[in-house]
């Protein structure tokens, strides 16, 4: 039987700002808000600095919120000048901004051209954005428009696979990226084997959000079971057993 069933589940997000080669910081609220002084000598180098010096404001803000609404507009300006200007890190925070729709209007055409540009420098997690965006393009298309579908699945799972493999427990990119595959999969078919592989890994990894997405999909088959799909039975088993051993 080739019964679909619905297997949305909501990817949790916030801003993450890349702050520099390796570390990435996430956004976070200040009750300190911006310091006026620092802000002003960090402006000032970006006014006539590097790439560089104009992400660093960029960050500085966003690390440092509450702030103006005028510190947040010129920090964006700066931002997207020092991604133009080529720095990685820069690339990446934009693309995520655009197609996120934070900071600035949704654009996710815009952003996948930033995103792409960051992956290709080596920014890991514009992998796991790339792959993100393609999956909610493919989710609003695949019932209706087949070929479009195909398309968009090729493109995300192009982007995730860059980035899997990795069974480091502490390489969260690439277990979100199974985790993200997994889902990808099981949309397409709740017998994926390479769907139920790809989340199955994460959650052993320790990956909460795959944990999480077993257990939605755990009640979404109990539903259907009963319904009386009882073909879905052995994947409950399997999901089961999992919690278990774990």
């Amino acid at each position: 039987m080739n019964k679909v069933i619905s297997t949305a589940v909501i990817f949790v997000s916030s801003l993450v700002v890349v702050a520099g080669e390796g570390s990435v910081a996430m956004v976070t609220e200040s009750s300190g808000g911006t310091t006026t002084k620092e802000y002003i000598t960090l402006r000032s180098a970006a006014l006539s600095g590097s790439p560089v010096e104009k992400h660093a404001l960029f960050v500085f803000v966003y690390e440092g919120l509450p702030a103006t609404d005028s510190h947040v507009t010129e920090a964006f300006e700066f931002l997207r000048e020092a991604a133009e200007g080529g720095l990685a890190e820069a690339q990446f925070n934009l693309g995520y901004s655009y197609v996120n729709g934070e900071l600035v209007q949704l654009n996710e055409q815009e952003g996948i051209c930033w995103l792409q540009k960051a992956a290709h420098a080596g920014i890991r997690r514009a992998n796991l954005w790339l792959g993100v965006t393609y999956l909610e393009q493919y989710k609003r298309v695949d019932k209706t428009d087949p070929d479009k579908a195909k398309e968009l699945f090729e493109k995300l799972d192009f982007w995730l696979r860059s980035i899997v493999g990795s069974h480091d427990e502490t390489d969260q990119v690439a277990l979100a990226a199974e985790e993200t595959l997994g889902r990808a999969y099981l949309r397409r078919s709740i017998f994926s084997e390479e769907g139920w592989s790809y989340l199955m890994s994460a959650a052993s990894s320790g990956h909460t959000r795959a944990q999480e997405t077993l257990r939605k999909m755990r009640a979404i088959l109990q539903e259907e079971l009963d319904g009386g799909f009882v073909e879905v039975e052995p994947l409950i088993d399997q999901i089961d057993s999992f919690f278990i051993s774990e």
